[in-house]
């Protein structure tokens, strides 16, 4: 199996006993999902007025086809507008370090 990062950060992978771990670079192709934003209101804060918005994520763009026997790491968002696809996968279960940076990941999301 192959695994492609489609993310901006490198990622380490590994099984849950530590075994296995592989880091994986960015491959430098980055999908994203068309973003929509609609002013739904405002509210008033320290003497401002602060839009509030909602954000509807549309079609994906820069998405490599499928191909047998690989996995494409995707954001959330990607995988989201992606609908679905067997191919696609995204970052579960973080690893970080004591400053709290993600170092590592463990698994993907059930679909």
């Amino acid at each position: 199996m192959e695994i492609v990062n489609l993310t901006p950060h490198a990622l380490v992978v590994g099984g849950e006993d530590g075994s296995g771990l592989a880091e994986i670079p960015p491959s430098g192709i980055l999908p994203r999902a068309r973003e929509e934003r609609t002013q739904v209101g405002t509210v008033e804060f320290n003497g401002a007025s602060v839009p509030l918005n909602e954000t509807f994520f549309g079609e994906i763009q820069d998405l490599p086809e499928p191909e047998e026997g690989t996995l494409l790491v995707v954001s959330f968002v990607a995988w989201q507008a992606a609908g679905g696809r067997e191919d696609l996968v995204v970052v579960d279960q973080a690893v970080r370090d004591d400053e709290g940076r993600i170092i590592g990941v463990r698994g993907r999301p059930p679909p």
